[in-house]
């Protein structure tokens, strides 16, 4: 499907969006001029802490990442996203929308609780955000622990949206966790929500609210008292 460039309205200006699909849910929601999540958007600027540091795990085409750089104006925004598919949609939408803390090192690269190598694969077009990344040996997307690759680093606000894959990205950064304060939204499976309060719990955080969208998932807004 060819591409198209779409303006978003948001923060009292506009955004600009290279999109290549209109069956995919988020891109649907970008088509109409508005935020893709923009109550769950809200949410996390209404508890964030005036974040400087931000990680955003499973970016997608950069809707939330561009929101909060422009949001927050924090002083740098790690990008991570694995899917080949739109990888260069969302070198594209953080170019248009440019800001300085935007860091995109990883892009094009994935989160697990072991490094080694992997590939992606879309199940359901209608939903390219939904795509799975899966060790492989012979895997051309490099693997890597969070704790590996922010030695040092700590974060005040963090998003992880990684289709089933949150515990394995959750141990694999729990030094990262432990040493940041401020936020963290973590998209679950509905069955896995008490485990992950629990984990989330081991490294200092608490659960304090929620907001489900979709009948399988819902996201969990953790802070660090």
């Amino acid at each position: 499907m060819g591409l198209s460039l779409h303006v978003v309205s948001g923060l009292g200006r506009e955004f600009y969006f290279l999109l290549n699909s209109e069956i995919d849910h988020i891109q649907r929601v970008l088509r109409r001029g508005g935020f893709y999540e923009r109550e769950e958007l809200e949410l996390i600027a209404e508890h964030a802490r005036s974040p400087r540091w931000i990680l955003d795990v499973g970016s997608n085409i950069g809707n939330h990442a561009i929101y909060f750089a422009h949001r927050f104006n924090p002083d740098h925004l790690a990008v991570v996203e694995p899917n080949p598919e739109i990888i260069n949609l969302l070198r594209a939408n953080l170019g248009m929308n440019w800001h300085k803390s935007m860091d995109l090192t990883y892009v094009g690269s994935g989160l697990s609780d072991r490094a080694g190598q992997g590939e992606s694969y879309v199940t359901v077009r209608s939903n390219i955000g939904g795509a799975k990344l899966k060790h492989t040996d012979d895997g051309k997307i490099p693997i890597y622990r969070g704790d590996d690759i922010f030695p040092t680093e700590a974060f005040d606000l963090i998003k992880i949206d990684v289709e089933g894959m949150e515990f394995q990205v959750l141990l694999g950064m729990e030094a990262l966790l432990n040493r940041s304060s401020g936020l963290v939204f973590l998209e679950v499976l509905l069955p896995n929500i008490d485990r992950a309060i629990s984990m989330m719990r081991d490294v200092g955080y608490e659960y304090e609210v929620s907001y489900q969208r979709y009948g399988r998932c819902t996201n969990l807004l953790f802070l660090k008292p």
